[in-house]
């Protein structure tokens, strides 16, 4: 577990996830997406102890990565919202399918321009399909 100056409060993560998870399973969630801020290797394991989790969304990477469990998506996008994925999950036939694709860098001038500095979208998601 990492140590976390004293006026940091932070719960363990992974336990919290846990009982999110939970929660969700008990008021019949049909997909479950997390959006994180943890590296990429706690991503995957996450997704290795929670197969009801389909995908992870997240940050705190500054290189970009793609990674799958079991065919569940781990996807960081590269720091600073300088490249973005899209990821879309369609319910299709009884069932949920999730198509990805790197939408490559995201234009500079336009975060300039537009004096957002704090800007931060590096993975859009979209659902299709299920009312």
């Amino acid at each position: 577990m990492r140590e976390y100056s004293a006026y940091v409060q932070c719960a363990n993560a992974d336990t919290v996830t846990h009982a999110l998870v939970d929660t969700l399973a008990q008021v019949q969630a049909q997909l479950i997406v997390g959006l994180t801020h943890r590296n990429y290797v706690e991503d995957l394991e996450t997704l290795r102890r929670e197969p009801t989790v389909q995908a992870i969304l997240g940050g705190h990477d500054h290189k970009g990565r793609r990674g799958e469990v079991d065919g569940r998506l781990v996807i960081k996008a590269v720091s600073n919202a300088r490249t973005a994925a899209l990821v879309t999950f369609t319910w299709q036939n009884g069932k949920w399918s999730r198509t990805d694709t790197p939408c490559g860098r995201v234009v500079v001038a336009f975060l300039s321009a537009s004096k957002k500095r704090n800007f931060r979208c590096p993975v859009y998601c979209q659902f299709e399909g299920k009312d």
